[in-house]
């Protein structure tokens, strides 16, 4: 996923989350938002085709508690906050900006959303403007909007990795086959939740 070329000479990477395909969902202030809104100060992206299905009502619509949130399988990230400026309110933003297609890292420097930058408005727009043979060629590899694994990432939110209290792997769910869910853990309290997939890399670290 263009790790090798997005991490800085001597970050060693701890954890990668990839890309869910599904939508984003939260309860920030106690209010539930699922799908989370996008905020004014996200970048822009090109339009992104979503296959995936838009989450239910009951998730929608509060009421439940704990880990409810997996058994609608169109939510791949969840945030609890008690402010829309904490940590994990404020990644569940800009994961929410890349339609299902940004992912997660962390490094012993950094925990950071990042998204292919072809996806991005204004790397496309340049790719457009761009004339003659080279700028139809570049123009074509931009026209997918998905996330291959030999495409440059970039961040479009990042925190330093001390803000992050500590991490884990869990199981959780109402039956068989539980969910596996990657936990971050802010230390303003926060706490954003990713399902995981066996491309994932989560390097083994107590809560």
């Amino acid at each position: 996923m263009g790790l090798t070329e997005w991490a800085q000479p001597g970050e060693r990477v701890q954890a990668q989350v990839r890309a869910k395909l599904r939508d984003v969902g939260s309860r920030i202030a106690g209010t539930v938002r699922a799908p989370h809104p996008v905020p004014d100060d996200a970048p822009a992206t090109v339009e992104i085709k979503q296959d995936h299905p838009l989450p239910a009502e009951w998730t929608a619509a509060g009421g439940w508690t704990g880990f409810d949130w997996v058994e609608d399988d169109a939510i791949g990230w969840w945030a609890e906050a008690a402010d829309p400026r904490q940590d994990a309110a404020r990644a569940a933003d800009f994961l929410a900006a890349g339609c299902g297609q940004a992912g997660l890292f962390l490094t012993d420097r950094r925990i950071a959303v990042v998204l292919p930058e072809k996806l991005l408005a204004e790397v496309r727009a340049a790719a457009r403007a761009k004339k003659g043979l080279l700028g139809r060629a570049v123009d074509g590899l931009l026209e997918s909007t998905s996330w291959d694994l030999a495409d440059k990432v970039v961040s479009i939110w990042e925190a330093d990795a001390r803000r992050l209290r500590g991490w884990g792997v869990a199981l959780v769910g109402r039956g068989f086959p539980f969910a596996r869910v990657a936990r971050f853990d802010f230390a303003d309290g926060s706490v954003l939740f990713g399902r995981t997939h066996g491309n994932d890399v989560l390097l083994t670290k107590s809560r």
